[in-house]
């Protein structure tokens, strides 16, 4: 009885580690831009750490900045691009895109999702748009264990 149970428990445990494996490695492959959806290549789940650094920020990352999240995805009518950093100093944040946005009608991250992120507190944001109504819009804050967070996203027209 007990090896029937270590059989079924190991049958089902395989099961979930094969279908996982298939989700990321066949759904989900990894190419140059990160690990994207195989019939979308513009809808990735996560990006590669150079991807990030060329096309999102535009400048090499300091080593110690982990990228927590990152990922993309397209509509007919625009695409967007995000990554959330993480490290212990603020200056390590010195080369994100854009300038200090002025408040009033600038795109802008609600709140709560950047809440939803980590955020406890927003420090800093800076903002890069063109005529054409592309933009890409970076925070920096402060997360509950008093590391540094930035939130880039780029948001494309199409």
């Amino acid at each position: 009885m007990a090896i029937t149970l270590v059989a079924v428990l190991l049958a089902v445990g395989t099961s979930i580690g094969a279908g996982y494996w298939a989700y990321v490695n066949l759904l989900y492959p990894q190419t140059g831009r990160g690990n994207c959806f195989v019939l979308a290549p513009k809808n990735c789940i996560s990006l590669s750490r150079d991807y990030v650094e060329r096309e999102l920020i535009g400048s090499p990352l300091p080593e110690v900045v982990t990228i927590e999240t990152s990922g993309s995805r397209a509509t007919l009518k625009s695409r967007e691009e995000w990554a959330l950093l993480r490290s212990v100093n603020i200056s390590d944040f010195d080369r994100l895109p854009g300038s200090v946005a002025e408040s009033g009608a600038t795109p802008s991250v609600p709140p709560t999702e950047l809440l939803d992120k980590g955020f406890t507190e927003v420090t800093r944001k800076l903002l890069l748009s063109d005529d054409s109504g592309n933009y890409t819009l970076s925070y920096t804050g402060i997360d509950k264990r008093g590391q540094t967070l930035a939130y880039v996203l780029r948001f494309h027209d199409l």
